[in-house]
């Protein structure tokens, strides 16, 4: 008989439980010596039969353990029922359960305290003849409750073992100082998410994401090619990469964050700078790319995983290797690195999963994947945990298997590991599209295949904690997990759904002595509330000693334990966690030019500017950059939203589909001047730095020009006739100055003058007329073609500049 205020019921489900084992254990008596040979015809069906039942059993006491806790109100009660309970604590699969409500039962004693502390804090509302006795009386209850309880808890932890301290510690209810930022995230409860939490909109269709170490940054592959990279912090879009041509298929952050790794359909494996947006290598395979992964601990490896073809072990500073076949020779194969990038984890549609040495590439370990009794299952894909040893394996028979890859490693070739957990949806028989761990790896999450439906299992015991249903008839593409909070990203429709814990507001954190209410209450002041001094205080031991100076570190950091793996002692300083981005520009209610430039060169186009005249643009601001006369700025337009700059660029007349548009405001002109070339193609960084130069008062060195004989010809401009031969008298000496590679360049400032000279300011004119002519017919060689440039920049100096 067990003992306590609920023994008789704790009692009578243990009867239960005894019962349940019994009725099992007859059963199997029946096929006993069936079991125990092995030479009979039906063995393997009986065998399985047996582990069925083993099976069931542990599912139906787990049920009733739940059950049980589920009726629980204060830690007492809980004690009680870990006591009740122990007897099945050999069972492994029990013991873990049983870990796991102890660390229940520790909550609700901290949830205890935190109620009596609370009391202790309003003890003044207690108004007797004799306040002071009544208060120490019951401050003495108090205490005496807590000690009562506290002794009955150490007792309990002597015979529960370092699994339940360890998961004690895990939700912080137990041992030393944890890091105060990141638990100050983590709740006592669940940590999974429970409700959606808004979307992020990437303009084009999000196919795929992946959050960087830190969960800092989002990476998002879209369908135009486009690699949107978002601050997960502040939910802004922090750069586009204009990546491929087809839609990107799947990205890789290195292990320090500032290299990317995509892949797309056009056949094609990229490397990123995330810094800079350049591509720093580019490779090209046979077929489209299903998946690519960084080496976790080297930045110059990859894993490829190409359609129908072996994966491809990449060394960026060597040779290429092909991950070696099995003997099915099935060319489905998916590919994955273990948690550290010593192994290699393979799996083709025969169900076969091989291990291999990431260096040497032999096969370590391999194990095949059943259904039933012998048919094979495809392997889909194989997910590791940031954290542990486990790994998940996603089959076509709509089961997910969990295995410990220190058993799998054990087990050798043609082993036969049992996995931990298989996780499936009896009910409704789905079909997974992307499975994933939690940050922890203490949770597994699967996106269905029919619907955008995301399923949350606690791995430890089996049980499905979690159904986070997205909006109806839309199907899923991707799902991934936050490194380090319980936040998941899923995609859907092209759109990032994001789904998170609902946050509750917990003031007592900031001021102990604040009293949440869940009604409207009167309020009674106290009778000393607004003394200047109260009288009835009671005096705290120790004050004095209270006021003694104590030295506060505030130049060590740390080390957040969240952040590294269990062999880095300290994080990684040089890794990128955020990308430096300018806010947005507000519209100025004059809308003017800064005074002190004399031209600014402004571009309006969409709110995220991409693309050939983009780049164009961008070269200009590179080359000007130390220019003092010019402004290069670019105005983004959204039409969505908040319309962000959409009333700026009406009351310029910008219409959405001219974008991108150029004006050019000049120093003392109302009215700004739009950049109008004639072809597509000649929205080059020349053309706007030669509009520039014909428009304003802004100097810009073009190819072939020389800046002194430039201004010469400013000067020849505006001259007299007899002006004009000094000056050509001036350019014909300095030609003599300069530099064998800039003699070439100067006599045609001085041909040119001599040319007006002898026939007009209208040789001007004609003769670019004529340059203009010969470099639009497209008949000139590279070098030739790059002469007539040079000649047109050059008699450009000597053009009348358009006025207003």
């Amino acid at each position: 008989m067990i003992g306590g205020p609920k023994g008789i019921e704790y009692d009578a489900s243990c009867r239960q439980i005894e019962s349940l084992f019994y009725e099992s254990l007859d059963e199997i008596k029946l096929i006993r010596d069936d079991i125990l040979d092995v030479t009979k015809s039906r063995w393997l069906e009986n065998m399985l039969k047996f582990r069925n039942f083993v099976m069931e059993l542990e599912s139906m006491v787990k049920n009733l353990i739940d059950r049980i806790f589920e009726e629980i109100k204060n830690v007492e009660e809980g004690i009680e029922a870990i006591y009740a309970l122990q007897r099945f604590k050999h069972r492994e699969s029990l013991r873990n359960i049983l870990s796991r409500k102890w660390v229940q039962v520790w909550q609700i004693f901290g949830k205890e305290i935190e109620s009596c502390s609370n009391i202790m804090i309003l003890h003044e509302t207690y108004y007797t003849p004799f306040q002071c006795y009544s208060e120490d009386v019951r401050m003495l209850c108090i205490k005496q409750y807590l000690e009562h309880v506290s002794h009955m808890m150490r007792d309990m932890s002597d015979w529960m073992g370092a699994c339940a301290a360890e998961k004690c510690n895990k939700v912080g209810m137990i041992g030393g100082p944890k890091e105060m930022n990141l638990e100050l995230l983590e709740s006592f409860g669940q940590n999974y998410p429970e409700e959606f939490d808004g979307t992020l909109d990437c303009i084009s269709l999000a196919v795929t994401c992946t959050f960087n170490k830190r969960g800092t940054l989002l990476a998002v592959g879209c369908n135009d090619g486009r690699i949107v990279i978002w601050d997960f912090l502040t939910r802004g879009i922090a750069k586009i990469i204009s990546a491929h041509v087809h839609p990107v298929c799947s990205l890789s952050w290195s292990r320090n964050g500032h290299k990317l790794l995509s892949a797309s359909t056009d056949n094609n494996v990229c490397i990123w700078d995330v810094l800079s947006g350049e591509c720093d290598q580019k490779y090209r395979f046979p077929s489209p790319i299903l998946k690519v992964q960084f080496h976790p601990r080297n930045l110059n490896k990859f894993l490829v995983c190409p359609m129908r073809h072996a994966a491809v072990m990449v060394d960026v500073e060597g040779t290429h290797r092909v991950i070696p076949l099995d003997e099915d020779s099935d060319l489905n194969i998916v590919a994955s690195f273990d948690r550290r990038g010593d192994y290699v984890y393979t799996g083709n549609a025969r169900g076969r999963v091989l291990v291999l040495d990431a260096e040497t590439l032999s096969v370590k370990a391999s194990y095949k994947i059943t259904q039933g009794t012998a048919s094979n299952t495809a392997v889909k894909s194989i997910e590791f945990a940031r954290r542990g040893s486990c790994f998940l394996v996603n089959t076509a028979d709509r089961v997910i298997r969990v295995y410990d890859s220190t058993e799998i490693l054990a087990c050798g070739k043609d082993g036969e590991p049992e996995p931990i957990q298989k996780l499936q949806d009896l009910v409704n028989k789905t079909m997974w599209k992307k499975c994933c761990f939690s940050g922890d790896g203490e949770y597994v999450c699967a996106g269905s295949a029919r619907q955008h439906a995301l399923y949350v299992w606690e791995k430890s015991i089996g049980n499905l904690v979690k159904i986070l249903h997205g909006t109806k008839g839309e199907l899923l593409l991707d799902v991934v997990w936050h490194p380090v909070r319980p936040i998941i990203a899923s995609i859907s429709s092209g759109v990032v759904s994001i789904w998170a814990q609902n946050q509750v507001e917990n003031w007592s954190a900031f001021a102990p002595d604040f009293k949440e209410l869940d009604e409207n209450v009167e309020y009674e002041e106290r009778e000393s509330e607004f003394d200047l001094s109260d009288e009835d205080k009671s005096v705290v031991q120790g004050e004095e000693a209270q006021d003694e100076e104590i030295d506060v570190d505030v130049a060590s950091i740390d080390r957040v334990a969240a952040f590294c793996s269990s062999d880095e002692e300290t994080e990684d300083i040089g890794s990128l966690q955020f990308l430096p981005i300018s806010p947005d520009v507000e519209d100025s209610e004059d809308n003017q030019v800064i005074p002190r430039f004399k031209a600014a060169l402004v571009k309006f186009d969409v709110a995220f500017p991409y693309g050939g005249k983009h780049e164009q643009y961008a070269t200009v601001a590179a080359d000007t950059k130390d220019s003092q006369d010019l402004l290069i700025a670019t105005v983004g337009v959204k039409d969505f939203g908040n319309k962000d700059n959409s009333d700026l660029a009406q009351r310029y007349n910008i219409k959405k589909d001219d974008f991108p548009v150029v004006l050019l405001f000049v120093q003392g002109k109302s009215t700004p001047i739009r950049f109008t070339p004639e072809r597509d193609s000649d929205f080059t960084g020349e053309y706007l730095k030669r509009f520039i130069r014909s428009r304003s008062r802004v100097y810009l060195g073009l190819p072939g020009c020389v800046e002194r004989l430039d201004r010469l010809a400013e000067e020849f401009k505006a001259a007299g006739e007899q002006d004009r031969q000094e000056i050509l008298k001036k350019a014909r000496i300095f030609e003599e100055t300069l530099p064998e590679e800039q003699r070439e360049a100067a006599k045609i400032y001085v041909k040119t003058m001599e040319k007006i000279l002898e026939r007009g300011d209208v040789f001007v004119q004609t003769e670019e007329t004529r340059v203009q002519g010969l470099l639009y017919r497209g008949k000139l060689s590279d070098q030739k073609k790059r002469t007539m440039e040079e000649r047109r920049n050059i008699l450009q100096s000597f053009s009348a500049r358009d006025e207003l």
